[in-house]
């Protein structure tokens, strides 16, 4: 018999509050925020017998759902079969605060593409653009860097740029030096988090 497999949204649903929580914040911080509430507050799902656990929703059986990278084909999954009724609700309301927010939107809005371009541009340099743009982050952490010099010696690095950045806020390149402090203190929620989940 065929086991019922359904979205995660709670992934979904934990991002989506800290959002909520964190509207006037720049999007860096609000990344690291919502990050670090989902880790602290999604259950951990273990298997008899597992040595390793932990994963991107709660449940084996559920598929994960990225809302913030969402695209609108995310939306027709509701009707797919796969989909419990009791989260088809959750899914829409979630689905509903993101419409204008996630990354397809503002690839949309820097391109001025129609949706039969999107898809192109969604794995190109326009997703780069907008994740540039709006403080979305790398796509790919450099995890050589990372495990080369723990987390505690990151989080230690940067405690030390924070510590001198309130010099650069009062000298010519002011815009630069915030834009630089707020990234360094979302990577340092993001950080402690990831050790606090480990």
């Amino acid at each position: 018999m065929l086991k019922m497999c359904g979205w995660m949204w709670t992934g979904g649903s934990l991002w989506t509050q800290s959002y909520e929580e964190t509207v006037a914040m720049p999007e860096m911080l609000r990344r690291a925020k919502a990050l670090k509430k989902t880790l602290e507050e999604i259950p951990i799902y273990i298997k008899e017998g597992e040595l390793i656990v932990g994963g991107g929703t709660a449940h084996p059986r559920n598929i994960l759902c990225t809302v913030e990278l969402s695209d609108p084909s995310t939306r027709h999954t509701l009707e797919d079969f796969y989909v419990r009724e009791d989260q088809r609700e959750e899914g829409a309301r979630i689905l509903d605060y993101w419409e204008d927010k996630n990354m397809w939107s503002r690839v949309k809005d820097i391109g001025q593409l129609d949706e039969s371009h999107l898809y192109n541009a969604m794995t190109g340099v326009m997703a780069a653009a907008a994740t540039a743009r709006d403080g979305m982050g790398s796509s790919q952490p450099d995890y050589e860097f990372v495990f080369r010099t723990g987390l505690k010696n990151v989080i230690k690095r940067l405690d030390e740029k924070l510590a001198h950045a309130v010099d650069d806020v009062y000298g010519p390149q002011v815009e630069g030096a915030i834009k630089r402090s707020y990234q360094w203190r979302a990577m340092k929620i993001a950080a402690q988090a990831a050790m606090d989940w480990g």
